[in-house]
């Protein structure tokens, strides 16, 4: 590990009274895959077993709280959601969370039957959980406007003007499907196969539309009918499914508009960027 990263890290964990306990028993630090825009180290000491996260700048960019995103971990590590919060520094972009050795998922598992059915039964736990009034409320029109008013960023391979236009009639029709405690963010990656399941990078999170839940999931997974089918009744056999094919074309599109701000197309496999662009030029 480069000298200078491993500085910055230490600096971190010297911020702290269990981080400089750890740093005075002795660590070893190891990278972590970790999503665009944040940087994600596995810190071990006879103190703990942790995750250290520091963000980038471009957080009002991404339209991310700080603040909000530890209210939500906090909220969701209590029922058993989340790993536990060690250590946060919204200010300074430091999270320390505990580490699970439990694996992600991958994006095939992501769409075998019996993951399917699990997520689906864990997001109706998730979505049940009591919320406090101070959360954050995450509007699906207003996310998109805010992506919309950047500009177009990076020329990806869906033309702005196409974009807005698929999208403006699924954007009229749209009803808040309800408040519950969603990631919002839930592509394999985010997913730890714990005993029970639990996700982590909670930046997106707050109180939102479970339908945009459920959407995230078909959305960046491909799922096919049959296994859409499998997914949402292991969820709710009673969702309207007329209306969750209107919310996951505005994930669809949302999530091009973030691969454009980010210029993190590249993050796709050609395959999957084929078959995002195909849903929302179907019917266009």
């Amino acid at each position: 590990m480069n000298s200078d990263i491993e500085r910055g890290w230490r600096g971190a964990l010297d911020q702290f009274p269990l981080g400089r306990a750890a740093l005075s028993a002795g660590v070893s630090f190891s990278l972590l895959s970790g999503g665009q825009l944040n940087q994600s180290v596995r810190v071990q000491s006879a103190i703990g077993d942790w995750v250290l996260r520091l963000t980038g700048a471009d957080d009002q960019r991404f339209a991310i709280n700080r603040d909000s995103e530890c209210e939500v971990h906090q909220l969701a590590a209590q029922h058993g959601f989340a790993p536990p919060i060690i250590y946060a520094a919204p200010v300074q972009g430091l999270l320390v969370t505990a580490y699970r050795a439990s694996p992600t998922l991958t994006w095939a598992s992501a769409r075998t039957p019996w993951v399917l059915r699990a997520l689906g039964a864990r997001l109706r736990a998730l979505h049940s959980v009591p919320i406090p009034a101070t959360l954050r409320v995450v509007s699906v029109p207003d996310t998109i406007a805010h992506y919309l008013d950047l500009g177009v960023g990076v020329k990806g391979p869906v033309p702005r003007g196409d974009l807005v236009h698929r999208i403006r009639e699924p954007l009229t029709r749209y009803q808040r499907s309800g408040d519950v405690l969603c990631h919002h963010d839930l592509h394999h990656g985010n997913v730890l196969m714990s005993d029970p399941i639990s996700f982590i990078d909670w930046e997106y999170g707050g109180c939102g539309d479970p339908l945009f839940e459920l959407a995230a999931v078909l959305s960046y997974h491909d799922l096919s009918d049959a296994h859409i089918r499998l997914f949402v009744d292991a969820y709710d056999s009673t969702v309207d499914m007329k209306k969750l094919d209107d919310v996951s074309l505005l994930f669809d599109g949302l999530h091009v508009l973030w691969l454009d701000t980010a210029n993190a197309w590249s993050m796709l496999p050609t395959s999957r960027q084929a078959r995002l662009v195909k849903r929302l030029r179907a019917g266009a």
